[in-house]
């Protein structure tokens, strides 16, 4: 349980090269929003970039604190979740924390710069990595802080609702500190659902912080920009001293300000991802390969291949996120973006002529 992770260098999607298929990023196939590229070009067209950014993100922060429900005072801007995580780890300086795996690597990368004991609950593949239903269990006085990704990053699953409500209440129960990754929470099929768990939390001033990120949604992961909702000001007082000033750029926060606008994009994209995945999920599995059921814009697979990632890169050109080097998993599993239909159809005929010849 107290395994201590190992720094690994950068080891995420979004890594290919011009003129390949990216399937290791999960960014939205619809590209930029239209608003959001319009503000951009005014922007540029200006001479707002000659001048140096709002280091407290007054107007964005309030754009997101009307559309959350909270106060201005409670919304730290970063630059994207990554930047946040590692604030907020400086900030609250935990002393044992306990992370569900596998999953996004620089929660535990952040918390070992911190000097933090990390104890690890692996989940499993043969549960379709569903949390335990005893993990309320798991959380005692021994710890400072619990993190956790819902939907998952990079297995798609979420939190069963009922059971995230008893964890959130055992974690009031123990006081230890609540981080909740909610990156994809727009893709899933029941994001109201979660949002009342986040509501209810706040209203029983429980120590929940939300993280979320406008990388995934709106195809903005250029500009890096993400967001924490804490149960009140303190924390992002203090994550705020334990950074760089004028981390998010004037760029960055109109396109945030000018994304939070842009519902009838939402709407096409949700309505985009649950036609396409389920058409994808069922060709994946007609040709045999294993896939765990997602609740967010990308399939964690398993093949008979341990080397289908680097056979589409070298011979198709189309790059995948290797999964190998997350807790609990191996290179049999790869984990691959819902990208445009066109887009789509070519990782299947690959898929079909490398499994043929598996």
């Amino acid at each position: 349980m107290n395994d201590k992770v190992t720094i690994r260098p950068f080891d995420h999607g979004g890594a290919a090269r011009e003129g390949q298929l990216d399937f290791s990023a999960n960014i939205s196939p619809l590209g930029v929003p239209g608003p959001v590229k319009t503000v951009l070009r005014d922007l540029a067209a200006g001479d707002d970039l000659a001048r140096y950014p709002d280091p407290d993100c007054a107007a964005l922060r309030a754009a997101i604190a009307g559309r959350e429900g909270v106060l201005s005072e409670q919304v730290l801007c970063g630059n994207g979740a990554a930047d946040l995580i590692y604030r907020f780890v400086t900030a609250l300086r935990p002393k044992r924390a306990l992370v569900l795996q596998p999953t996004f690597s620089e929660y535990e990368k952040a918390l070992d710069l911190a000097g933090c004991d990390v104890d690890r609950v692996v989940l499993t593949p043969d549960d379709d990595f569903v949390w335990p239903d005893d993990l309320p269990d798991r959380l005692g006085p021994e710890l400072d802080l619990f993190v956790f990704c819902s939907p998952n990053n990079p297995t798609g699953v979420s939190a069963p609702v009922d059971l995230l409500e008893r964890v959130l209440d055992r974690c009031a129960e123990q006081r230890i500190h609540v981080l909740w990754d909610a990156s994809f929470l727009d893709f899933s099929t029941t994001p109201d659902a979660y949002r009342a768990v986040m509501r209810r939390a706040r209203d029983k001033k429980q120590d929940l912080y939300v993280l979320n990120s406008f990388t995934k949604l709106y195809a903005l992961a250029g500009l890096r920009l993400g967001y924490l909702l804490a149960p009140d000001a303190g924390m992002p007082a203090r994550m705020q001293a334990a950074g760089a000033p004028w981390t998010v750029s004037t760029a960055a926060q109109a396109a945030g300000a000018a994304a939070l606008g842009c519902d009838d994009y939402v709407a096409e994209l949700r309505r985009y991802i649950a036609n396409e995945k389920e058409d994808l999920r069922e060709t994946l599995e007609s040709l045999g390969v294993r896939v765990v059921p997602s609740d967010a814009n990308f399939f964690l697979l398993r093949t008979k291949r341990e080397d289908l990632a680097d056979v589409l890169e070298e011979e198709y050109d189309i790059v995948v996120r290797r999964a190998g080097n997350f807790p609990g998993l191996d290179d049999h599993w790869v984990r691959v973006a819902v990208r445009t239909r066109d887009d789509d159809q070519t990782l299947i005929r690959a898929l079909k002529e490398v499994l043929a010849h598996g």
